[in-house]
């Protein structure tokens, strides 16, 4: 497992690339040992290049959002850490009541923006911690509400690399 490999990578792609990241930093709880190495792609494309350079080496990255529903231990991670909340992350509106945004975005600034467009269905997910992403891969939910009744689609990014668009119907929430 080459890490400079992949290092090299995020750097060519412009992307931040940090050696030896306390995760205590990265998670709500303030808890974990470091990352040997977190990137924070700076877009999709570079995204799938930093996923394929990992692949390629035999790493098997871990993806965090917000850091919300995380527990690190304090020996760290032996990884490389994929950091989707990057600065630039947005949300935007579509019309006809669809919001999309980035995987990276926290969840209270889409039900806020939700808010600031006066549309409804997604007050349910005000007060939960994290991504967009985390949350729709893992059904958050509270109040009666859960992602799963108002995700239409996600976009994914495969271990080959490739970008896929799925369905609601086709993600199976549990």
């Amino acid at each position: 497992m080459n890490f400079e490999k992949v290092y090299e990578t995020a750097l060519s792609c412009g992307c931040k690339a940090e050696w030896d990241v306390p995760m205590r930093d990265y998670t709500t709880f303030k808890i974990g040992g470091n990352a040997r190495l977190m990137i924070t792609p700076c877009s999709d494309e570079s995204l799938k290049k930093i996923v394929k350079a990992c692949m390629s080496e035999g790493i098997r990255p871990m993806i965090i959002g917000n850091g919300s529903n995380m527990l690190i231990s304090d020996k760290g991670l032996d990884t490389v850490v994929i950091n989707m909340c990057r600065s630039d992350a947005g949300v935007r509106y579509l019309g006809d009541g669809v919001i999309e945004c980035d995987a990276g975005v926290t969840l209270s600034k889409v039900c806020n923006f939700a808010l600031e467009k006066e549309l409804t269905g997604l007050e349910f997910a005000f007060g939960i911690p994290g991504s967009a992403g985390g949350a729709a891969y893992m059904n958050a939910g509270a109040y009666d509400g859960e992602m799963k009744m108002i995700v239409e689609e996600v976009r994914v990014l495969t271990q080959d690399g490739e970008i896929l668009t799925l369905s609601n119907e086709e993600l199976e929430f549990g």
